[in-house]
């Protein structure tokens, strides 16, 4: 049993019974619904061309239609229109009640009320696990069947690295003589002659900006990409969403399993611009951390992927996910001003601030430092400690540039990689995350047929309350505990 009002035709013709009702709930048809325009028909009413069974059922209904010619006549000098309809539906409810009365004792027994039945138990829903199982291989399903749009993504992303690495070509570190005074050496002021240690390290402080340049440029490019490709499984999806949300169904199984999904997916796409990457630039750290690089930057694009589709309207997701992967990628990476590496360490606030809004913050410093953690110590940014006991930290090439300074090990020479931004890049994307699953259950309340937060805080729902409080501990926590791991 449904209410359709005003059906297409298409859905009207898979109805079987009708029920008409007028004001007052007054019954004016109850049968077949393929015998409702006959029925109307035999009492005078008239189907004009072109206008569907469903709306003249309902203007009849409302007692809008006149039937026949003599009530047109009965009316003719009023113009009272209710006085009108109020005639229209009282012919019809007595003309029922007379249809109805002529029935013989067989065609009224479907009339009849059934017999009383007991109340239905209460629906179990199914437990968190079988949700989120249900949920998870739906989204693989869904995949699946988008296959083909999944291979088209995944060949720009790849076409993408492609052009990335192959316009960037290896740079020859080298530079003039150093530029110091021939006294400096025979020096007694160990100050002065500590100023002009730099100048030994030019031609490996060269390869800095090519390096940066490339690391930037393909940290941006997959940023915007990603987070364009991951923001696709919340938007495509709303409508399903919306109705499940209605019935009742939990929340955070769905989004346990949306994580999931499009972590792995777009985790897939970035290895494989990866791989691109690592086939036409190489490079000299391990292949553990150049791949857990990518899929740091992958972590953190699909983290607010998940988020901006909860706030921003459907119609504006795409723009404003690409103007916020873009602008806050350029801007507070550390390669640029007005936010370089220096300025970045400099202050606590900024460096947070850039941490979360800048998904290529850690991976493009982690690809430099790694690269150069890697060169001899001859090249300024590695110290040995045994054979440079007095050497000043702060006067290698690292700290001239501003990288790795929460990291006392980052001038120690290894072709390891750097591995001090796993812990900050996870806490970050975790924490976004959870602002999404916060946000998910207090946005778009009314398509869920859900009260709004205000009416569900005032009718002192307790476990609502409860759960809100909760999150938000949850969310505190997090917060501070990834804002001091990465200032520390």
């Amino acid at each position: 049993c449904t209410i359709i009002p005003q059906p297409r035709k298409s859905i009207f013709d898979l109805i079987d019974s009708l029920v008409l009702l007028g004001v007052g709930g007054k019954m004016v048809y109850h049968g077949p619904c393929d015998e409702a325009k006959d029925f109307f028909v035999r009492k005078g009413y008239v189907l004009p061309n072109g206008v569907s069974v469903a709306d003249w059922l309902i203007d009849i209904s409302s007692g809008s239609l006149d039937r026949i010619e003599d009530v047109k006549k009965a009316h003719r000098g009023s113009h009272r229109k209710l006085e009108v309809a109020k005639t229209n539906r009282e012919f019809l409810y007595s003309h029922w009640i007379s249809h109805y009365e002529k029935l013989d004792e067989k065609e009224r027994l479907k009339y009849l009320p059934p017999h009383p039945t007991e109340i239905p138990e209460a629906k179990v829903m199914p437990s968190f696990f079988r949700q989120f199982s249900i949920q998870l291989g739906r989204c693989f399903l869904v995949a699946y069947r988008n296959s083909f749009t999944k291979v088209l993504d995944t060949g720009m992303i790849m076409f993408a690295a492609f052009v990335v690495s192959i316009g960037d070509t290896v740079d020859l570190a080298t530079d003039n003589d150093p530029n110091i005074p021939f006294d400096t050496f025979y020096s007694i002021d160990l100050t002065r002659m500590g100023e002009k240690l730099p100048e030994f390290f030019k031609y490996s402080l060269n390869s800095y900006r090519s390096l940066s340049e490339y690391a930037m440029k393909m940290g941006v490019v997959l940023s915007v990409l990603i987070g364009l490709t991951a923001t696709k499984i919340l938007t495509s999806k709303r409508i399903e969403f919306f109705r499940e949300a209605g019935s009742g169904y939990n929340l955070n199984a769905y989004f346990l399993a949306v994580n999931i999904m499009s972590t792995i997916e777009q985790g897939l796409q970035v290895v494989i611009a990866a791989c691109v990457g690592l086939w036409l630039k190489n490079t000299t750290t391990s292949i553990e951390n150049y791949f857990l690089n990518y899929l740091m930057l992958s972590w953190h694009c699909v983290s607010w992927a998940l988020l901006l589709p909860l706030i921003i309207p459907r119609q504006n997701v795409v723009l404003v996910t690409g103007l916020f992967m873009s602008l806050f990628g350029l801007l507070f990476s550390g390669v640029l001003s007005p936010v370089e590496y220096k300025d970045l360490y400099a202050s606590a606030e900024t460096e947070i601030f850039s941490a979360f809004v800048s998904s290529p913050r850690f991976f493009i410093e982690t690809m430099i430092v790694s690269e150069y953690q890697c060169l001899p110590v001859q090249s300024g940014f590695t110290v040995n400690a045994i054979n440079a006991p007095k050497f000043e930290m702060e006067l290698n090439s690292f700290s001239l540039l501003g990288l790795g300074q929460n990291d006392n090990q980052v001038s120690k020479l290894s072709c390891e990689g750097w591995w001090w931004f796993v812990l900050p890049s996870f806490m970050v994307g975790l924490t976004i995350r959870f602002v999404a699953l916060g946000t998910l259950h207090i946005t778009s309340r009314g398509k869920q047929a859900k009260q709004s937060l205000s009416k569900e805080i005032m009718s002192k729902n307790i476990p609502f309350i409860l759960s809100g409080i909760t999150m938000l501990a949850i969310i505190a926590v997090l917060f501070a505990a990834t804002c001091w791991v990465i200032v520390n």
